[in-house]
């Protein structure tokens, strides 16, 4: 019925200048993942798969300085649990628009979300929105958007085994006021929420376990300074409401550097997050991320990463986590070829990876 629809608008549309287009992709994988666990006997597991990505259909249309795109999309979600099932059918129905009035122009997408894990009752997502507003010198976002960078730079491969070294933020509803600053932009970010299990910048949580009020402030930088560099710092806490004494904080910090050198580039990750809930334990979390990718091998790319993460809760000993990755991606006329060796190693135990990957997307 949607889709039907939708293929009505678009046949409308048509007069009125409105393009038409569609958009999908596919995957086949080949994975061999072994598990060596401290004193016990190593365990292998191999497997081909195929997977296909979302199906969008798209129609778009401008008129001067303004432009709309109507996007239907349907996902099967094999991963999510918004309404206690592991599978079922995500289908959204969105209208992007873009206005200019004077030297403004103001941007936001109305998202609607018409079944989730294949169900409409008690719909959670897709409903949040973010106004962008913008002269060319200041951009203004209000909403829910990722209105900081987690500042990685740090390249890696399909195969697991990296530890992500990050500014822990993520999508959350905020005011964020970018600008350009020397040979880049600096953003700077407000988040406050309430209730029982709030987040700082939707990432660390700052969760009470009672009511209470979040506020969290941060800034991000991101501009070539003779490399292409990003820096993210946030900071924030909740404090119950009247009647509560508990309180949590957390903070994280993360930077990002890539040096490209004609066919090889060198980038570096590193991280600092520190949480406290409301029974003092305080956790730290400090970690790297390298990588060195290197092009016009065999007609490919070869990457390396090595990564390293230790983290700490309360007095307890720190856990290390260290990784490794190494792989070579190239195109194979319109899909693209990935072989890719990743090794994740714990106090616990060993995790090696080998994958081979083909993407095709149309």
């Amino acid at each position: 019925m949607m889709l039907a629809l939708l293929a009505s608008v678009t046949m409308v549309a048509q007069a009125y200048a409105w393009d038409f287009s569609a958009s999908g992709s596919a995957s086949a994988t080949f994975d061999m993942t072994t598990t060596a666990p401290e004193g016990g006997d190593a365990i292998t597991e191999q497997s081909f798969s195929g997977s296909s990505g979302a199906v969008s259909i798209k129609s778009s249309h401008t008129d001067g300085d303004n432009s709309y795109t109507l996007t239907y999309k349907a996902d099967v979600d094999t991963d999510g649990d918004t309404l206690g099932s592991n599978i079922g059918l995500d289908q959204t129905l969105s209208l992007a628009a873009s206005k200019k009035v004077g030297k403004w122009t103001a941007s936001a997408t109305a998202s609607q979300s018409l079944m989730e894990d294949g169900q409409t009752a008690a719909i959670s997502g897709d409903d949040g929105a973010v106004i962008t507003l913008t002269d060319g010198s200041m951009t203004h976002k209000l909403g829910d958007a990722a209105h900081l960078s987690t500042a990685e730079k740090a390249a890696d491969t399909t195969a697991g085994g990296a530890v992500d070294a990050e500014a822990r933020v993520d999508g959350f509803k905020g005011y964020s006021l970018g600008m350009a600053v020397g040979p880049g932009a600096l953003t700077i970010a407000v988040d406050m929420s309430h209730g029982t299990a709030t987040k700082l910048m939707g990432d660390l949580t700052t969760a009470l376990g009672v009511d209470g009020q979040h506020t969290g402030f941060g800034i991000n930088f991101a501009g070539n300074v003779g490399a292409d560099l990003t820096f993210t710092y946030a900071t924030g806490s909740a404090k119950a409401h009247a009647g509560g004494s508990q309180t949590a904080s957390a903070n994280t910090m993360g930077l990002g550097v890539n040096v490209p050198m004609g066919t090889f580039a060198l980038a570096i990750d590193y991280e600092a997050s520190t949480w406290t809930d409301p029974a003092e334990t305080t956790t730290t979390q400090s970690g790297f991320e390298v990588s060195t990718s290197l092009s016009e091998i065999a007609d490919g790319t070869v990457v390396v990463n090595v990564s390293s993460q230790a983290k700490k809760v309360g007095d307890g000993e720190a856990a290390t986590t260290a990784g490794t990755e190494l792989g070579w991606k190239t195109p194979i006329g319109p899909t693209s070829l990935e072989i890719a060796y990743g090794t994740s190693t714990t106090d616990a135990e060993v995790v090696t990876d080998i994958e081979v990957e083909m993407t095709f997307s149309f």
